[in-house]
């Protein structure tokens, strides 16, 4: 399904069913769900159901006063699986998710603001569970990021379960397990890095509080400011 350039588009009540049959290139990629610079959408009640071979994205979204909610969203790939990624320019709400994403190699929960372009969300309750050698539950380059009320459980080789690089985070009452097997020496590339951590802020000013955090790394936060 693809939406562009389209403001005030409501995708409701829907079942989305992705099944890759066949691969094109090393970067052979699927986006079940795509907004492209449509502002006021609204994304709720789905079942978003995707499995791809290298590159496969559960929804990726553009645009102002989005709103994400009350969607089951799982992806599955051999390579890499993400759940939800947002592109900037962005503002909106990811709420009430249940979110699904396995791989070999890779897998984001949600992954947002990474292009270069500003993004301001809140994602508030929201379940996000995976399995991959290395796995984020959010991976977050926002202008603006509120996480609160999520409960985030990973599994794989090496597991974290928010990462930031961004201007201002708060994180606030969230459930984190990000027990991973430390195993694996693996080639991956990753710009915060492979480890086991439940909360790891590289830029920014950051309010941590009230979260239970599981994990097998050195440490539950880890604040490397630049």
């Amino acid at each position: 399904i693809v939406v562009e350039s389209s403001n005030n588009v409501t995708l409701d009540n829907n079942t989305v069913n992705v099944q890759y049959t066949d691969v094109v290139g090393n970067y052979d990629t699927i986006y079940s769900v795509d907004f492209k610079n449509s502002n006021n959408a609204v994304i709720s009640n789905n079942d978003i159901i995707s499995n791809g071979n290298t590159y496969i994205y559960g929804i990726i979204i553009t645009g102002d006063n989005f709103n994400i909610n009350s969607n089951d969203i799982n992806t599955t790939s051999n390579y890499y699986s993400n759940g939800i990624d947002i592109e900037g320019p962005a503002t909106g709400v990811v709420k009430d998710n249940g979110i699904s994403v396995k791989s070999l190699t890779s897998a984001y929960g949600i992954y947002s603001g990474m292009n270069g372009a500003n993004v301001s969300a809140a994602y508030l309750g929201n379940d996000i569970t995976g399995d991959a050698y290395n796995i984020f539950g959010f991976s977050l380059g926002d202008v603006e990021s509120n996480v609160t009320g999520n409960n985030v459980v990973l599994a794989g080789n090496y597991t974290t379960g928010i990462a930031y690089r961004g201007s201002n985070l708060v994180v606030d009452n969230n459930i984190i397990s990000a027990k991973g097997s430390n195993v694996g020496n693996e080639s991956v590339w990753e710009g915060f890095g492979v480890q086991n951590i439940g909360i790891k802020v590289v830029k920014g000013t950051s309010t941590i509080t009230n979260n239970n955090i599981q994990t097998t790394g050195d440490s539950a936060i880890n604040l490397t400011i630049s």
